[in-house]
């Protein structure tokens, strides 16, 4: 997984006049928004015609309600002061690449779990990104990139992600808690119910019936 070097404004728009009148699907763009700080903008794009979709997040962003950064080559949205008082949360700035980069897969994960069942991602303390629900189900959602250390051991079921097959080998041998591991690429790849392995001296492939 490439690390950018920086994340740099796009669209910041400050616009006091606004009182946006947003659809259902708009509102529940913000919601997504709101639970998981930051997303790319191409996985928050969750309208079934995809071109529609570009044009309505565009809009949201010339109006402010949205703001836009890049992070390296891809483009990244964010609550902004407008849809922060709409979702009575803080709009999230972000700051080091790599934490960036683990928030968005951690949203990117969230964001495909909800498109399969109804869910919410709770934020919490390091060195979970957050933590899914679904339902009586929770786990806790770890981005590990390569040099990362997991600190403290977590004391809850959690769906950690690597940056690739060898990387999940040498992270599940350091953890103790229970961990059900994928990558990024399987993630965008394949089925969310799918992507997710088992380690027992070796990888296993494991189906995730809470994603049906």
């Amino acid at each position: 997984m490439n690390i950018p070097d920086t994340v740099k404004p796009i669209k910041n728009i400050i616009r006091n006049d606004v009182d946006p009148n947003l659809s259902e699907r708009e509102m529940r763009v913000i919601n997504i928004l709101a639970q998981c700080h930051a997303a790319f903008m191409d996985s928050i794009n969750i309208w079934p015609n995809k071109l529609k979709g570009i044009k309505k997040l565009q809009s949201l962003i010339r109006w402010g309600v949205l703001w836009s950064y890049s992070l390296g080559e891809k483009e990244i949205v964010t609550l902004s002061p407008v849809s922060e008082r709409i979702a009575g949360t803080k709009a999230y700035i972000p700051g080091k690449t790599r934490e960036v980069l683990k928030i968005v897969t951690a949203s990117e994960l969230f964001i495909r779990a909800l498109s399969k069942v109804p869910c919410t991602f709770e934020r919490a303390q390091s060195p979970l990104q957050g933590i899914l629900k679904i339902g009586d189900y929770s786990a806790g959602v770890i981005v590990l990139l390569k040099g990362d250390k997991i600190l403290s051991q977590p004391d809850i079921n959690c769906l950690v992600i690597c940056e690739d097959k060898d990387h999940i080998t040498k992270t599940a041998d350091s953890i103790s808690f229970p961990a059900l591991f994928t990558t990024y690429d399987a993630l965008i790849e394949k089925d969310i119910s799918e992507a997710f392995h088992i380690y027992e001296d070796k990888l296993y492939p494991v189906r995730l019936n809470i994603f049906q």
